[in-house]
C-alpha cells in the first residue's frame, strides 16, 4: 500500500469543489450577518452613555495635545 497521494477522478474533484463553493457561500453568508451585527453594536454603543463619554473624552485629548503642540 502506498501512501504517495493519489490525483481523485474527475466526478470527485467536481463533487469536491460544488461542496467547497457551498461552504465559501455559507461562510459569505455568516461573515456578512457578523458585519451587520458588528455595524449595530458599533452604532448602540457610541449612542451609549458610556460611548458618548469615550468620544467627549478622546475629543478633549487631541484638543490638549493639539494645544500642546501650539505651545511649542
Amino acid at each position: 500500500m502506498s501512501n504517495q497521494p493519489r490525483i481523485p477522478d474527475p466526478e470527485t474533484r467536481e463533487r469536491h469543489i460544488a461542496k467547497l463553493k457551498e461552504i465559501c457561500q455559507r461562510w459569505d453568508v455568516l461573515i456578512a450577518g457578523l458585519d451587520e451585527l458588528n455595524a449595530k453594536l458599533d452604532a448602540d454603543f457610541e449612542n451609549s452613555p458610556l460611548g458618548l463619554l469615550y468620544k467627549r473624552r478622546a475629543e478633549r485629548l487631541a484638543n490638549q495635545k493639539q494645544a500642546s503642540s501650539s505651545q511649542l
